[in-house]
């Protein structure tokens, strides 16, 4: 079975193809079922095809290798394979207590997008000073870490 990111790339495949047809052959509208295959293709595929892609892109973000993908969040990545017992993330990351493939997600469920309104505009900051500025380095929370995370297993 296709999985959701190759269904994904058909849609948006299947939107280009009808919406070229569309723009090359305007014709097609001049009837009242052209002017419903206008509007599907037009109007709601591409709001189908955004939030399928949204919904893929969240799925994706909280993938450790997404979180390490910028070039600041490095040593954060290397600070996971630390050789100290007394280093909560090393020992919860290494000893497999948190999923490996979402370790970032796992103990910050509150970050960014994940979190609430001044939380997502945080995170929009992020991404401008990633493409656009330049990130102070080190990075710091932007409030003490909340033990609440750490209830999620540890109730």
């Amino acid at each position: 079975m296709p999985g959701p990111t190759t269904l994904l790339y058909c849609l948006i495949g299947l939107t280009i193809v009808l919406v070229a047809t569309i723009a090359f052959r305007p014709s097609l509208t001049a009837t009242r079922g052209g002017k419903q295959l206008a509007f599907v293709v037009l109007f709601l595929m591409p709001v189908a095809v955004a939030a399928m892609g949204a919904e893929a892109h969240m799925e994706r973000s909280k993938r450790t290798d997404f979180c390490l993908s910028c070039h600041i969040m490095e040593p954060y990545g290397k600070s996971l394979y630390i050789d100290d017992a007394m280093y909560v993330p090393a020992t919860h990351f290494q000893n497999a207590r948190i999923p490996r493939e979402e370790a970032c997600y796992t103990c910050h469920t509150d970050y960014v997008m994940y979190g609430g309104m001044r939380a997502k505009m945080r995170g929009l900051r992020h991404v401008y000073m990633q493409y656009v500025g330049h990130a102070a380095a080190p990075l710091h929370l932007y409030s003490p870490y909340n033990n609440r995370e750490c209830l999620h297993c540890h109730a």
